[in-house]
């Protein structure tokens, strides 16, 4: 009996440990994150409270505060990131977008009367789309993804989509099946085409796409894959559909593989 009660009491301890270190990465985000918007020496006038908790199943932010100090609380990080442009909208009169930008911190803050409290039951945001990203966002470094990343932050975006590097999955997956180098590169299409071929449609388009390009987009989707879970973002990576390369039956004879024909009159399909 007295050896369950010091197990619990060190699960207990262990759990609070854990919460402990997990808030102040949080926090931590918080702050790089206000920095790279505003500057770090005006990132020390705003400071968050994660509760890690929704409220009657919603997700909320508080703010209060002024002068020399803006407290913000929130549900998560996620929540807290957008309380934070909730302030720089309503009280700073500033304006953030991929067009252009308009942030005017002062010396000192504009005072919240009270405390301003704000709520949501949709504690799942969901951003972009297969089409989006290859339309938009296909050449893309990462300074124009960092600045997309703190964007979706400050709109409370908390389920991005997110196939950068795809590319290198299906390489190293096709190796592992004894593909010849020369057809996976064959089935791989270049950056513009990545979202009609992840939705079925194509394959090999615009490429062969360099290892250099394969790698490079690799090690890009590894940062921004970091970048949207130190902000509180759990992002929608691409899973396995049942698409195979059209010479998928050249090495596996005995698979069922059914052909799927032309897309748009032109683009022969992956088989299934």
């Amino acid at each position: 009996m007295l050896k369950s009660h010091f197990v619990k009491q060190r699960v207990f301890l262990l759990s609070l440990s854990l919460s402990a270190e997990k808030s102040s990465k949080s926090e931590k985000a918080f702050q790089s994150f206000v920095s790279r918007v505003i500057g770090s020496s005006k990132a020390k006038k705003f400071t968050v409270h994660l509760k890690d908790s929704t409220s009657n199943g919603e997700d909320y932010f508080e703010l209060k505060g002024g002068g020399n100090k803006v407290i913000i609380t929130a549900s998560n990080l996620s929540s807290a990131t957008m309380g934070f442009n909730h302030y720089l909208k309503y009280y700073l009169n500033s304006s953030i977008s991929g067009n252009g930008s308009r942030v005017r911190v002062p010396k000192i803050l504009p005072a919240i009367k009270g405390q301003v409290r704000k709520t949501t039951p949709l504690v799942v945001r969901n951003y972009l789309n297969y089409c989006t990203i290859s339309y938009t966002m296909a050449f893309w470094d990462w300074k124009r993804w960092e600045k997309e990343i703190d964007w979706m932050a400050l709109n409370g975006i908390n389920q991005p989509l997110m196939i950068t590097g795809t590319e290198k999955v299906w390489q190293n997956m096709l190796r592992r099946l004894k593909y010849q180098e020369k057809e996976i590169k064959s089935y791989i299409p270049s950056s513009a085409y990545t979202a009609w071929w992840l939705m079925g449609n194509l394959e090999g388009e615009g490429g062969p796409m360099s290892q250099e390009m394969i790698d490079y987009e690799y090690q890009l989707g590894k940062k921004i894959y970091k970048r949207m879970k130190a902000l509180g973002m759990e992002p929608i990576l691409q899973g396995f559909v049942g698409l195979v390369p059209r010479s998928f039956s050249k090495y596996y004879k005995k698979a069922h593989v059914i052909p799927q024909g032309r897309w748009a009159g032109g683009y022969p399909r992956p088989s299934v």
